[in-house]
């Protein structure tokens, strides 16, 4: 289904770009935005694992332009300049995070889960960076470990979920959340959420606002937030057919072991990432001024923001 379609009449201000991997633009985006941190670009065409450089490419595409990214499986509800409510001042806002699970039940050791499926933000945001950054540190340490190149290291789909995925987004989003704040923001903070919810920069939605069309934690309950944007699908790429229908909670990401291996999946917490490779995705003080989100796109630093979608 082309459910893609229904993104294209975004307003003026953005241009609509798909990204896949088939042919090529997924690369060829990273190539062309990433010229100056050649560490990124030897990771991306050394560790040349499909699955992985379709999860990672949503963060690099918020990472270099900034603007909207969604999944092709996705149906946009509300205009893209509705999105933030008028009760909040736009100009101080650099992201917008939806909820995408929330059941306090959870054995996953995260009662929320943020949504990586649409996500919006300034470009180069502090999220953003500190995901990438991760990843790529977790891989290369893995090669090290095994005293191997990134080239031949063997990666199972489940590892590559639990570093990429929701869950290693929500990890960078809750370390994101208490840096802006200044302090430890606690899960009942972002639970039950059924107004935006603004925390310094990031604005953080309901269920409904990216994660209408579920059939769990009151997705599509018009008491939990205005639906901005709905997921239709019920494939999903690194499992085929789901069993979304009969479950009340999405795909686990836990951490894995692979088979006839003790190698067991630990994801680094952004502190453990060398500066080395952290200071590649530092905000400049002129990219922390662009202006709002909608209006006006054009940031400071020229860079243009971007209406994205990318097939999963």
């Amino acid at each position: 289904m082309n459910y893609w379609r229904a993104w294209i009449p975004i307003p003026l201000m953005y241009a609509h770009i798909v990204l896949t991997a088939l042919d090529d633009t997924n690369t060829l985006f990273v190539e062309d935005n990433f010229q100056d941190q050649p560490t990124l670009l030897r990771f991306w065409r050394d560790l040349d694992v499909p699955v992985l450089h379709t999860e990672l490419v949503r963060y690099l595409t918020m990472l270099a332009k900034g603007g909207v990214y969604s999944d092709v499986d996705t149906t946009c509800i509300n205009p893209i300049n509705e999105w933030i409510p008028v009760s909040f001042d736009e100009q101080f806002i650099n992201a917008v995070i939806g909820i995408e699970y929330d059941d306090s039940t959870s054995t996953s050791g995260r009662p929320v889960k943020f949504s990586q499926r649409t996500m919006m933000a300034k470009p180069r945001h502090p999220i953003f960076e500190a995901i990438v950054a991760r990843v790529v540190y977790h891989f290369q340490y893995l090669a090290s470990i095994e005293d191997t190149d990134l080239a031949d290291l063997y990666i199972a789909e489940e590892e590559v979920l639990e570093v990429t995925g929701p869950g290693a987004f929500t990890d960078a989003m809750m370390e994101g959340l208490n840096n802006a704040m200044g302090r430890k923001v606690e899960w009942s903070e972002v639970q039950g959420l059924k107004e935006p919810k603004l925390f310094s920069d990031i604005l953080i939605l309901p269920i409904n606002g990216f994660g209408s069309g579920q059939k769990h934690s009151h997705s599509s309950d018009p008491a939990y937030g205005e639906e901005l944007v709905q997921r239709r699908s019920g494939e999903s790429w690194e499992f085929g057919p789901t069993d979304a229908e009969e479950s009340d909670e999405p795909s686990a990401t836990e951490p894995a072991v692979e088979d006839g291996s003790e190698r067991v999946l630990q994801v680094v917490d952004s502190s453990e990432v060398p500066a080395a490779i952290a200071e590649g995705f530092e905000n400049t003080e002129d990219e922390s001024d662009a202006s709002g989100l909608t209006g006006n796109e054009a940031t400071d630093s020229g860079a243009e923001t971007v209406a994205y979608e990318v097939p999963v």
